[in-house]
């Protein structure tokens, strides 16, 4: 009796609360993580790093924006209840404002200081929905979700720097920056590169793939790509695609998961990559050899989006994972999640 006992306690330790846990109030878990529930569905969210602020978009027939402290997390500021459906949201890091896109192809500019506040700037595109955002300085890299339109803006000049329309369906899935922000990296049919100040194309490579969401290392030496793929069954799986930088020459192409992937994240480093999306898990990737290793039902559903940052006083890195249907914002302790590295994937 006193072996089953303990084996159930280390199996409710190595695991949060469920997602339909009555308690509102945000609490530490026995798991490897801290978690918050949200009363509705969570859609875009956005971590501004130097506030440990963690901004969320709840949805529902309109959109609630929640802002929480990541650390003393129990607090929580309701910011906007009169918004209309929000696709994206980036950090703007140099000012510390974030930008929202919307449904009808707008791109505000926040500072989120109060409720209900104005917008700074409203910045009109051609497209006619925004659901991929990319940030570098003060320049925002965007694309609609039929993937035809996708250009900058700027967020100083508060205008478009240049866009491309009526494209292709599928031209331009998301867009990331290089890491001095010279230029913006889309995906689609390959990967294109180009100027991100007059929009030229300068390099394309992969074209005979179809690629989706993409993430630039904060090292600037790697981009990594999701790669839609068939697996037996039929069904759409995404497999890893892992670029060097600046040449965009592919280092590795691994599988994993299943379903479609829909948000990456690094370690600050580059050695380690996040990735996750319709199939629950968090991958894990060794940049440098392509190993990888997984935490198996992080979330009670789909997992929309990652974020990481580093608290400096602590001399610990995090990893933000949202939740899409289980209302839930996990944040891991990216040392605890490395630290088992010998779990098969």
């Amino acid at each position: 009796m006193r072996t089953i006992l303990f084996f159930l306690l280390i199996l409710v330790s190595a695991f949060p609360i469920k997602a339909d846990d009555t308690r509102k109030q945000p609490r530490i878990g026995a798991g490897p993580c801290q978690w918050i529930t949200f009363e509705r569905e969570i859609g875009p969210t956005v971590v501004l790093p130097q506030q440990y602020r963690l901004i969320v978009a709840e949805r529902f027939s309109n959109t609630t924006i929640v802002a929480k402290k990541l650390h003393g997390i129990s607090n929580q500021v309701v910011l906007d209840t009169k918004r209309p459906w929000v696709e994206e949201m980036v950090a703007i890091e140099e000012t510390g404002l974030v930008a929202i896109s919307r449904n009808d192809g707008q791109i505000e500019i926040r500072a989120f200081k109060v409720k209900n506040e104005e917008p700074l700037a409203i910045i009109k595109t051609s497209a006619s929905d925004i659901v991929r955002m990319a940030a570098s300085g003060r320049k925002i890299g965007f694309s609609s979700g039929k993937g035809d339109t996708f250009g900058v803006v700027d967020t100083t000049l508060k205008k478009v720097l240049w866009e491309k329309t009526g494209l292709e369906k599928g031209t331009a899935h998301d867009v990331a920056f290089s890491s001095d922000g010279s230029q913006l990296m889309t995906s689609g049919a390959g990967i294109r590169v180009y100027n991100s100040v007059d929009g030229r194309e300068l390099k394309v490579v992969g074209h005979d793939r179809q690629f989706g969401v993409l993430s630039v290392s904060p090292t600037g030496k790697m981009l990594i790509a999701s790669v839609l793929e068939k697996s037996e069954d039929d069904f759409d799986d995404d497999a890893v695609s892992i670029f060097s930088l600046p040449s965009l020459k592919q280092m590795y192409l691994r599988r994993g998961h299943d379903g479609h992937i829909l948000d990456f994240a690094f370690s600050s480093d580059g050695r380690v990559a996040f990735s996750a999306g319709y199939d629950r898990s968090i991958r894990m990737w060794d940049t440098k050899t392509g190993k990888g290793w997984r935490i198996p039902f992080a979330h009670d559903g789909t997992i929309g989006r990652l974020h990481s940052y580093r608290v400096e006083q602590v001399k610990e890195e995090y990893l933000v994972s949202t939740g899409v249907s289980d209302r839930q914002v996990k944040v891991w302790e990216i040392s605890k999640l490395l630290a088992p590295l010998k779990t098969d994937p």
